[in-house]
């Protein structure tokens, strides 16, 4: 029989899970289902590959290891079926509810634990990744599994509790690495209490999970890698001249599926070096090129940690994978569900104003070592996501002190947590062009469009290349998607595998760019229009990373047509890429002076003129652009960041 004590945690449980199948319910016969996103895809396919008994399908790894595992475990268990993922990662969600409350009850007591647990399993953006193919879900629990074993021991010291401890941390290591920046920064907690025999005990349990994967990578690869061999390259995508602090990929990378990301980087890192390069070698060489924009350019770098840290806790959710936008679309229960802009607010309003009397430091080392790797690398919605607990905790706190001070009269006290409640709320809220984008999801249903055209899904290709174009009607890539796409549909003959055109389309948008850039070859020699196969070319060997050959072929195709307004365009882009902003601009201009109506070319000449400093130039570009595309709030979010830089002394 359930006791009225036990009733109140229930009812939360019972809540989170509801919750989260009423998500997945939704989301059936919807994109987030249908098709499987970046590391999605690529997580699914390893997992198959293990159950077929085929093994992992690369050298060293890439990608974290622990969640094509635990999906293939998942497979073997019941099929390779979303919803029996989706079941399990329910169940994890529900019990990551449960160990927050465990957690708050022994450091704060019984009503902080609920409150916290109420406020972790109405959280919107969990429960999107409980139902999502990524590793949020079992990061989450084995971090927070840890937590309340680590507070097991030190209720009753037993170097058990410590060892199961760094189990736990090890396997979520496995899943990302952040959670060591943590672990490393309890040496330094256990060294002031003069206890490195315990964090020994602690370390020991990540090392038993740890050390056979480094090992296997050795053994793979003949190179050292802690977990995976991209570390190099995520830091150098969060520190690079043209870094925002959030991930954005690099102009040398085709895709930001695994497989092209990870073979971008390593060939031009060959390309640079001029010999041939293993994972671990190419992630050293991306690891020093970040370091050298962070030695050369302190300013700029100083601004950027600072753009990290106020993106950290703004309340923007920064997609590296699928979108938490795009799913509230398809999912409307999430408009329902408070996020990050509540909690974090509520939760740093807790800490500051009610923890000074009641702190805990090896939380608050938690929430630092996640900024701290935030700060490193870059912003996600992915990484930021563990702290959520945390700040559950902090916040419910706050909500039982608060209670206790209008008990006792203490309104000056409530009266400076409102206020400081006010200014967080303000800071986290802040939008600026770039959170103004971040909310845009105009690449979502544009990447979704090429999913489902892989798919030969061509009907659903064009409803998500249509809402893109609603979002952004100025948006390129997503107009030549939908132009593709209709031309396949008034003339399907352009279909048919045996179209040699066709087949070069249909290779590229899949991202088999060295067999697209043969048929298009083929095409060049034998065609009459030998310029517009040679800018296709180009665009291919510029996609593999191979300029100088994309090069030649644009030049080429300017050659034999000089009117080539995209050619001109797609030099203008590659000139960007090679360094050389001022004959990429003549390159745009020329474009735009073939085709006034450009409007790629002349939003991409905007963003050039105001990065080379030329803020009055691009604002010029961008008015024109507007004009052309009236009630793009993107575009008019972007002028008015300029207009305010003009105004304030730029040139």
């Amino acid at each position: 029989m359930v006791s009225r004590r036990d009733l109140p945690l229930l009812v939360i449980l019972f809540l989170a899970l509801a919750l989260r199948v009423g998500y997945a319910v939704q989301a059936r016969g919807t994109p987030l289902v249908e098709v499987l996103l970046l590391d999605s895809e690529f997580y699914d396919r390893q997992a198959r590959s293990l159950l077929a008994g085929a093994g992992w399908t690369e050298g060293v790894f890439f990608m974290n290891p622990f969640y094509p595992y635990f999906l293939a475990l998942v497979y073997w268990i019941g099929g390779t079926s979303w919803g029996l993922v989706a079941a399990v990662q329910i169940g994890l969600g529900t019990a990551t509810c449960w160990l927050t409350y465990t957690l708050g009850e022994q450091l704060w007591g019984r009503r902080v634990g609920l409150i916290g647990a109420a406020l972790v399993a109405v959280h919107g953006v969990l429960v999107f990744y409980d139902n999502a193919l990524l590793t949020a879900t079992p990061i989450l629990f084995l971090n927070l599994a840890g937590m309340n074993l680590l507070q097991r021991w030190r209720c009753a010291p037993a170097p058990l509790w410590l060892c199961l401890a760094g189990v736990c941390l090890g396997f979520s290591a496995l899943a990302r690495p952040l959670v060591l920046v943590w672990v490393l920064l309890l040496g330094g907690w256990f060294a002031a209490r003069r206890q490195w025999v315990a964090w020994g005990y602690l370390a020991l349990g990540c090392v038993l999970v740890l050390a056979p994967v480094m090992i296997r990578n050795w053994a793979v690869g003949g190179e050292f890698a802690l977990t995976t061999s991209s570390a190099g390259m995520n830091f150098y995508i969060g520190n690079h001249p043209q870094a925002t602090g959030i991930y954005a990929g690099v102009d040398f990378v085709p895709s930001a599926e695994p497989d092209q990301e990870r073979e971008g980087f390593v060939r031009e890192a060959e390309r640079r070096l001029g010999r041939p390069l293993g994972p671990g070698a190419a992630s050293a060489f991306w690891l020093g090129e970040g370091f050298r924009f962070v030695w050369s350019e302190p300013a700029a770098y100083a601004y950027l940690l600072w753009r990290k840290f106020l993106l950290f806790w703004n309340e923007v959710e920064s997609q590296n994978n699928l979108s938490f936008y795009f799913a509230r679309e398809w999912v409307p229960l999430l408009y329902l569900l408070p996020g990050w802009g509540v909690l974090a607010p509520l939760g740093l309003a807790g800490w500051a104003i009610w923890a000074r009397r009641r702190r805990e430091v090896l939380l608050e080392l938690y929430v630092l070592a996640y900024l701290v790797g935030c700060l490193v690398f870059f912003v996600s919605s992915e990484y930021r996501l563990p702290v959520v607990p945390v700040l559950a905790l902090w916040a419910g706190l706050g909500f039982a002190e608060a209670q206790a001070a209008w008990r006792a009269g203490r309104f000056r006290t409530l009266g400076a947590a409102a206020g400081a409640l006010l200014a967080l709320g303000a800071v986290v809220h802040y939008t600026d062009p770039l959170v103004a984008r971040l909310h845009s999801m105009r690449i979502d249903f544009h990447n979704f469009a090429v999913l489902y055209e892989r798919q030969g899904n061509l009907e659903r290709a064009r409803e998500m290349a249509r809402r893109c174009l609603a979002i952004d009607p100025g948006f390129g890539p997503a107009q030549q998607t939908l132009a593709r796409l209709e031309a396949r549909q008034v003339h399907p003959e352009t279909a048919e595998p045996d179209t040699a055109a066709a087949r070069g389309l249909r290779l590229f948008g899949a991202g088999d760019f060295a067999r697209a850039a043969t048929v298009f070859a083929e095409l060049a020699v034998r065609s009459p229009e030998q310029g517009r196969y040679h800018n296709s070319l180009g665009l291919c060997y510029y996609k593999m990373g191979e300029m100088a050959r994309a090069e030649a072929a644009y030049l080429r195709a300017i050659e034999l047509n000089p009117a080539h307004a995209a050619a001109h365009y797609n030099l203008g882009l590659l000139r960007l890429a090679q360094g050389a902003p001022d004959l990429a601009i003549q390159s745009l201009r020329r474009a735009l002076n073939l085709d006034p109506q450009y409007r790629a070319a002349r939003f991409r000449l905007g963003e050039v003129l105001a990065r080379q400093g030329d803020r009055v130039g691009g604002l010029a570009a961008w008015d024109s652009l507007l004009a052309q595309v009236p009630g793009d709030r993107i575009l008019a979010a972007k002028l008015d960041s300029l207009r305010e830089a003009i105004a304030g002394g730029g040139r």
